[in-house]
């Protein structure tokens, strides 16, 4: 869980002008998630978006636990 908080999605421009993206840094996705990032034929850092996709729904599934375990302690 610390490593997904870890992460901040940033929206920025390419330096060379390429376009626009909204998403995160792979430089701090490599800190916490290092075999989430791959460098392209150009050297340019690339992520696997869908295994972050991935990591965040079980996080979901671990909160979505830990708050039915907190909602039934909390109603007895």
């Amino acid at each position: 869980m610390n490593n997904i908080l870890a992460l901040k999605p940033s929206e920025f421009d390419y330096k060379d002008g390429s376009g626009h993206q909204i998403g995160f840094i792979a430089q701090e996705v490599q800190n916490a998630f290092p075999d989430l990032v791959s460098t392209d034929e150009t050297g340019m850092l690339t992520l696997n978006y869908l295994d972050i996709i991935a990591l965040m729904i079980q996080e979901i599934k671990d909160l979505k636990t830990t708050v039915q375990e907190i909602q039934k302690k909390v109603s007895n």
